[in-house]
């Protein structure tokens, strides 16, 4: 009995962890050794979290005993901090919803964006309620090449919402980014400040905000949360890029040395 009253309890903090948002929702059962996560979380009360680890296995938690993740379909492997998606099975919905929705991490974002959320995603809302999406990658100029560029001094972050424009043309979505110094999951400074972006109908819009941490590398959350009137569908995207990035003294030191190679070959050849 003591576990289903904590269990509610939980169930209870999340609901208002997310209504208010755009602070990033905290789960609390990500396991130790998560590097990419994708969370979704319905206004009925189903919650599942995909995480990935490093090696690439891939997760299903959630908070109902099993009956939200038994709903999707995932791979159950993938390469770390590249494409993490999930959909509902044929027949089936999580908690009122018809999920299709993908994070892009920055192994398969090409500068200079680096993260993406995401490329399909589209939502069917089985009657009104709100859906909220959480896409978080780590390691961000962590590894050589995972996003071809670090952080710079702004962040450009592109959004779209594209409700059923005969059934629910006033369905909005507000959108958050966040970003944190180190392996944060999910990350923590909020970037489009002070409230996240809200797009109502169609179609989209662009942002471009200062870097909140100053740091050049750590994790980026991208979080979507969809509100719907009725039933209807919603398409809706979150591309974070970003700007004015300057590579590090390392770096320019790696640049000296490739050229020096190059240079002595040149010689070489010409001798």
């Amino acid at each position: 009995m003591r576990f289903l009253e904590t269990k509610t309890t939980i169930i209870i903090l999340a609901g208002f962890a997310l209504m208010a948002a755009p602070a990033a929702f905290a789960s609390p059962i990500t396991p130790p050794g998560t590097v990419e996560q994708l969370a979704i979380t319905s206004s009925s009360g189903s919650y599942a979290e995909l995480d990935v680890d490093a090696i690439g296995f891939v997760t299903c938690l959630d908070m109902s005993a099993g009956a939200d993740c038994s709903t999707l379909n995932f791979l159950p492997f993938i390469a770390p901090h590249t494409d993490l998606a999930v959909t509902t099975k044929p027949l089936l919905n999580f908690g009122g919803f018809i999920v299709s929705v993908t994070g892009r991490g920055g192994a398969s974002a090409t500068a200079p964006t680096l993260q993406n959320l995401a490329d399909t995603n589209n939502l069917i809302a089985l009657g009104a309620g709100s859906f909220t999406t959480l896409f978080t990658d780590t390691d961000y100029c962590g590894a050589p090449g995972l996003t071809g560029g670090c952080f710079g001094s702004n962040f450009t972050l592109q959004m779209t919402n594209n409700p059923d424009p005969l059934k629910i043309p006033n369905a909005s979505t507000t959108f958050a980014a966040f970003v944190s110094a180190g392996a944060t999951i999910p990350a923590g400074s909020l970037i489009n400040t002070p409230a996240g972006t809200t797009v109502v109908g169609c179609c989209g819009t662009m942002v471009i905000a200062a870097n909140p941490i100053g740091s050049t590398s750590g994790s980026l959350s991208s979080e979507a949360v969809t509100t719907f009137p009725g039933a209807g569908s919603v398409q809706t995207t979150l591309n974070i890029g970003t700007t004015g990035f300057v590579p590090e003294p390392s770096t320019f030191a790696l640049f000296g040395i490739a050229a020096g190679f190059v240079g002595l070959k040149l010689r070489r050849r010409k001798a």
